[in-house]
């Protein structure tokens, strides 16, 4: 859809026994329905999304963890916490760097 959620079309889906979509998710949002014809996945609550609503498990995230923004504004949301946290990671997966005692 226009905010870049992937919309399945279930007229299209013959629900096949290989369940490669299924299998191909690295999140696993994608599952079979109790009709065990087609399949499922998250939408981003696109029916909450078309009358103004953010998706549902961003008001329900009791941390305020979930964001839901356009790619480009993602660097302007991006906390000062959050950059200390990446560079903490990240200097631990530079190459070259030796571990600590070596």
């Amino acid at each position: 859809d226009v905010d870049g959620a992937m919309i399945l079309q279930p007229q299209l889906c013959r629900g096949c026994e290989t369940r490669q979509c299924l299998l191909a998710c690295p999140y696993g949002a994608m599952f079979e329905t109790d009709t065990g014809v087609m399949l499922s996945k998250c939408d981003l609550c696109a029916g909450r999304r078309q009358i103004g609503l953010p998706p549902a498990c961003l008001e329900m995230c009791p941390c305020g963890a979930i964001h839901f923004a356009a790619r480009e504004d993602i660097p302007k949301i991006e906390t000062q916490k959050a950059r200390e946290a990446c560079e903490r990671v990240m200097g631990h997966l530079r190459p070259g760097k030796a571990r600590e005692g070596e």
